[in-house]
């Protein structure tokens, strides 16, 4: 009995490798490097009903295309961008604060043959609040002086997802608005973590020759024998 189910075990096992390497052997896959050139992010952020604006940078680090054709005969492509980005954002808090971050974030995008995307978008950066109205400063001997340009700093983190879209050119490159909800954490923020829901609204453009790198390109096809 136990040799039957051992000679079973190995059998479903050899099946399953053998299963494993035909469904990779029907992938072509080719590759190379390419000049490729950042984009320029910005848009307007807020976090609930406190308004800002971002600016930033996005660097291409690969662009994976993937083409399957189907059992039916039609073909479905989709596009897999990986970036680096830099970020510098502000909002102001009426009567507590005004918050400048700077991070710099790795972004997951897919994109469909339509131009619709959706994105996954951890930052980690620093972050440093300005207090509204006057502060004071209280010396040992009981002094009260005012306190100029009061701030902290925090260590900043950003955990975001968007969707965008194509919506036209300008000047023969492409234009793409997005919008993306994030959740922001400062710490430590009074021996606590600050945690805040935020909301940005933006555009992404091309800017050839401004910073300039090399981006791994791969492309891949896959039959219907799936």
């Amino acid at each position: 009995m136990k040799t039957r189910l051992l000679s079973l075990l190995t059998v479903t096992i050899v099946l399953g490798v053998y299963r494993q390497v035909q469904a990779q052997a029907r992938w072509q896959t080719s590759t190379h490097l390419v000049d490729t050139a950042a984009s320029l992010r910005i848009g307007y952020v807020s976090t609930l009903i406190y308004p800002g604006l971002q600016a930033g940078l996005e660097l291409p680090r690969s662009y994976i295309e993937v083409h399957r054709k189907k059992k039916s005969g039609r073909s479905k492509t989709i596009y897999k961008d990986r970036l680096i980005t830099a970020n510098l954002a502000w909002y102001h808090h009426r009567n507590f604060h005004n918050n400048l971050m700077l991070g710099a974030g790795y972004t997951l995008r897919r994109t469909n043959a339509r131009g619709w995307f959706t994105a996954f978008e951890p930052q980690l950066g620093v972050s440093r609040t300005f207090l509204a109205g006057t502060t004071y400063r209280v010396s040992e001997s009981g002094e009260v002086s005012i306190k100029r340009g009061a701030s902290y700093w925090y260590l900043y983190t950003n955990l975001g997802v968007a969707i965008g879209k194509q919506a036209g050119n300008i000047a023969g490159k492409p234009l793409t608005v997005y919008v993306k909800p994030s959740l922001m954490t400062m710490l430590p923020y009074n021996g606590f973590i600050y945690v805040r829901p935020m909301m940005e609204l933006g555009v992404l453009y091309p800017l050839p020759g401004f910073v300039q790198t090399k981006a791994k390109v791969s492309v891949k096809h896959k039959t219907a024998n799936q």
